[in-house]
């Protein structure tokens, strides 16, 4: 098994699994958490290259901000989520994609059924992220491509204790009335982080082939590429320490 380091809050992961719908129906219904991100989807497009009638599921697709780059390309869209409330909240803002509410260790397609297949920042948060990435090889065409982004382990590492620092500050100011707004917070019941050569070996012992992989930095409109590998290892260096995730470009083994 891959070595990472992150949390599991709960031993009971159904019970795990529900609250984490509950938290996230919360955030689907009144705010715009997770909404940003334009230039890191647009990006992503760039990398896939799609052509008319080609098929994309994502993965994890949240309030739909990605599929909403796809959408008017005239390209077959899927999405699937473990939440109902992230169905209704994409709901309101596509017009061409197909949603499904799924587990993403049991995917409700047939082998071999799409063009690409897209799970950003998602793969992390399953119980067994060895499973999620089998699935994506096995609904992945033959010649088809796949991209999954995976939290930066190195990056974690340096940035968690000050992030955590900063939130619980804003709780305070906010609950003195000092701050107007906070943004809801909702701890995943289990989190993972690799290091860029971990998130490699995850993929390449489940079914999935690297050829290309970016160190990237994505915070809200905020997008830089710090390095990239197109074959081999991705070898750590002072770059790594800036990047909160690494964007790998699989075909399947």
């Amino acid at each position: 098994m891959v070595k990472n380091f992150g949390y599991v809050q709960l031993k009971n992961f159904d019970q795990a699994t529900k609250n984490a719908k509950q938290g996230f129906a919360q955030i689907f219904s009144g705010t715009d958490f997770l909404q940003g991100g334009s230039p890191y989807y647009k990006h992503v497009v760039e990398l896939l290259q799609p052509k008319k009638d080609q098929s994309l599921v994502d993965l994890g697709f949240g309030r739909g901000f990605f599929l909403r780059e796809l959408e008017g390309k005239g390209m077959k869209l899927y999405g699937v989520d473990f939440c109902e409330g992230a169905k209704d909240a994409a709901a309101k803002v596509l017009n061409e994609a197909k949603l499904f509410v799924a587990d993403l260790h049991d995917l409700p397609f047939k082998t071999g059924t799409f063009d690409f297949v897209t799970c950003l920042g998602v793969i992390e948060h399953l119980v067994h992220p060895e499973k999620g990435v089998h699935e994506i090889s096995r609904v992945l065409k033959k010649e088809g491509l796949a991209i999954l982004t995976i939290p930066n382990s190195v990056y974690a590492s340096l940035n968690l204790s000050k992030q955590m620092v900063f939130f619980h500050t804003a709780r305070m100011l906010h609950a003195i009335g000092l701050r107007k707004k906070i943004a809801v917070h909702v701890r995943q019941p289990i989190d993972r982080f690799y290091t860029p050569q971990e998130g490699k070996q995850l993929l390449e012992k489940n079914g999935l082939r690297v050829v290309y992989a970016e160190l990237v930095k994505s915070k809200r409109e905020h997008f830089s590429i710090f390095a990239r590998f197109s074959q081999g290892k991705i070898s750590p260096s002072l770059r790594v320490l800036n990047a909160n995730f690494t964007l790998y470009v699989c075909k399947q083994q």
